[in-house]
């Protein structure tokens, strides 16, 4: 099956429909420099930036030297790194770390990387800096943090959404999970699913413009990451973001963790005009998973405003058919930076939690690298633009585990519920000594104890809010709240039983920053 058509929006510049060429195209390879948007420095005193090249194969380089300006307040600060490489794969990474000495204070830092390359074909040389992709070259920022994320002993934060160099097309291509992996132990990040699109996992390893029957890219990916599990000891699961039908026909996507066998889906993939219904509906597609596997709904509730997302893909939203017809206990509602697409989802988790289903939330970024800024097309085949808004790490999903997570028990203990999303503090509670996710008795009083944790990167603690539901009616309760100004919080409280169904906490920051919990559900209720 043949692939004709680019139009996913990320940033791959050299598809071209026979002579017809983007006004992005350039005959060089995709170069790119990226850094964590923030890093703790607490224990190494460095920062990471990592190095890209694609499609050196087609247009082979000499990436000659590099040299590395970092700058703020109290940082002044260069290096050049002579590479001297000849460069002629389809993908190449390096992470250059840069000791940085004396960073006695949390702040940011502006960071620009000059590549200076040589083009073998004709010995032209170039200057880029941070990237070749014409119309952006923004600058780096990143946050040196003296301080970890604020986190409790026993509790994980990881990304559940993110696409590796394993997603690959026309027009977009993620980064390298070994790279990922050693980036996001800078990041406090703990764990990570690598989530690529069914519509390329189906495809020839050197060609992704034709499929293969025999799943190369699936194999290698499983490979890929059993040596990384093996060698970083780091919990990286491997899934697979399957477009899939919706009760309405329409093509949605659904996170496959951990499945034992790839499940192929292209109904949205662009891989032919107009052929674009869903290869197989949602209700088939769960009962081919497994029970050790997680299912989440990607993005849920989001919305395609845009006609090629509508008309030529034929992407649908998730609706409550389907969440509640095939059993959906995840979703992910947080995907990007937009408080409108937040609330909205939010509101639509809410509206399911008081009919009575034990929906648990998850916080993710969809991100393909992404590590400091987005850069995508902006109109096909015309121009690229550059954002914030799907930045790998920056949403999170923090899970209890009563272990040391490993990639073995990793699904055991994610599934026992004690959950809760959050992009810098940090909250939990209790009902009666029962954590969130659980299932706790009915009760003349309940003990509501709630702890909360932020820092100074994420702002003084404002509010803390407890929230009540009750099946029989259609609006939360607000049961207590709290305005303060400080890093911690703690507090024990008795609330009477007025029929609830369930409890909830959201805490939010001076800072923009908030943390909401899942639910802790009252039994019969």
């Amino acid at each position: 099956m043949l692939k004709f058509l680019p139009i996913i929006l990320y940033p791959e510049i050299h598809y071209h429909l026979g002579f017809i060429y983007p006004l992005y195209f350039r005959r060089l390879p995709e170069i790119i420099a990226d850094c964590p948007y923030r890093v703790n420095i607490n224990k190494k005193s460095s920062i990471p930036i990592l190095l890209i090249i694609k499609d050196a194969h087609k247009f082979p380089i000499l990436l000659n030297q590099i040299i590395v300006t970092i700058l703020s307040k109290n940082i002044n600060f260069q290096r050049e790194i002579r590479l001297n490489l000849s460069l002629q794969d389809k993908y190449f990474s390096k992470i250059i770390t840069l000791e940085i000495p004396n960073i006695d204070v949390s702040q940011t830092a502006d960071v620009s990387v000059t590549f200076y390359i040589t083009r073998i074909k004709d010995s032209k040389e170039f200057i880029i800096t941070n990237d070749n992709l014409p119309g952006l070259h923004n600058e780096l920022k990143i946050f040196l943090s003296r301080e970890s994320i604020p986190i409790l002993h026993d509790w994980y934060a990881g990304e559940p959404h993110f696409h590796s160099n394993f997603t690959e097309d026309q027009v977009e291509f993620g980064a390298d999970i070994k790279s990922t992996v050693q980036l996001s132990m800078r990041m406090d990040i703990d764990w990570l699913f690598v989530t690529d699109h069914s519509y390329d996992l189906d495809d020839e390893e050197d060609n992704y413009m034709r499929n293969s029957p025999e799943l190369p890219k699936w194999q290698t990916l499983k490979q890929t990451i059993k040596n990384i599990q093996t060698n970083e000891k780091f919990p990286v699961l491997y899934g697979e973001e399957l477009s899939c039908g919706n009760s309405h026909n329409k093509n949605i996507h659904l996170l496959i963790i951990n499945n034992k066998d790839f499940i192929k889906g292209f109904g949205d993939s662009a891989e032919r005009w107009f052929h674009n219904t869903p290869t197989l509906p949602l209700t088939k597609a769960c009962k081919m998973i497994n029970e050790n596997a997680l299912i989440i709904s990607a993005h849920t509730f989001e919305h395609f405003h845009n006609p090629i997302q509508n008309i030529l893909l034929r992407r649908g939203s998730w609706t409550e058919k389907d969440i509640v017809e095939n059993n959906i206990q995840y979703l992910q509602i947080i995907n990007r930076s937009s408080r409108l697409a937040i609330a909205k989802a939010k509101r639509k988790w809410i509206k399911l939690l008081l009919k009575g289903y034990r929906i648990v939330i998850l916080a993710g970024n969809d991100a393909h690298g992404y590590f400091n800024i987005k850069r995508e097309v902006g109109i096909p085949f015309v121009s690229l633009f550059a954002s914030s808004s799907q930045i790998f790490g920056y949403f999170k999903t923090y899970f209890k585990s009563d272990k040391k997570i490993t990639s073995e028990n990793f699904i055991n203990e994610f599934k026992k519920n004690r959950i809760i999303v959050s992009n810098g503090p940090f909250a939990i509670f209790t009902i009666n000594d029962n954590e969130i996710g659980a299932v706790t008795k009915h009760s003349d009083n309940y003990v509501c104890k709630i702890e909360a944790l932020s820092s100074n990167e994420f702002g003084h603690i404002t509010k803390i809010l407890v929230y009540s539901g009750n099946k029989k009616g259609n609006k939360e309760k607000h049961e207590r709240s709290w305005k303060i100004s400080n890093y911690k919080f703690y507090e024990s409280i008795s609330l009477l039983n007025n029929n609830q169904s369930y409890f909830r906490v959201e805490i939010y920051t001076d800072k923009d920053k908030f943390c909401w919990t899942n639910p802790i559900w009252i039994e019969n209720a």
